[in-house]
């Protein structure tokens, strides 16, 4: 099963679940998404700091991970960066949830953990770049394969 495919003016989710972001790193990939005609919202907690490394607690992580999932307007989750920080998400989050919202979930690294999880039921995710570097390669990525697999363009 996958998410529908992406169009212009979907609303897509900047989430945090591990290591923390700087804010302007953030609002850059948010402007590298709208350029692409796409509505970024950015978790409540994407920017926190917590413990000089993560996301905010392992609690509010994984409270804005819920909140991008079950909210039926939002159509793509990007994770912002990976981390250690991402296995503290795997019990809170329930799987299930996944197949109810069907949403495409972004990202690699320790993100892959998430992924995985989320491939137990029989979603299919992307394994591709995370938000923080959607901003440094936004040209080159236009006419990549994120691009192909969440908008199913033909270049």
């Amino acid at each position: 099963m996958r998410a529908p495919y992406l169009k212009a003016g979907d609303k897509v989710a900047l989430v945090s679940p591990a290591y923390w972001v700087p804010e302007d790193a953030i609002i850059q990939a948010a402007d590298v998404l709208r350029s692409w005609g796409l509505q970024p919202v950015i978790g409540p907690h994407t920017t926190s700091l917590n413990v000089d490394a993560y996301s905010g607690t392992a609690d509010e992580r994984a409270a804005d991970l819920l909140w991008a999932l079950e909210d039926d307007t939002i159509k793509a989750i990007f994770c912002s960066r990976g981390g250690y920080g991402s296995m503290h998400l795997l019990n809170r989050i329930p799987l299930e949830l996944f197949r109810q919202h069907p949403k495409w979930l972004i990202g690699h690294g320790d993100i892959t953990m998430l992924l995985y999880a989320v491939a137990t039921t029989g979603m299919l995710c992307v394994h591709g770049p995370m938000g923080f570097q959607i901003r440094i390669t936004a040209v080159v990525m236009r006419k990549a394969s994120l691009w192909e697999a969440i908008f199913q363009v033909m270049l």
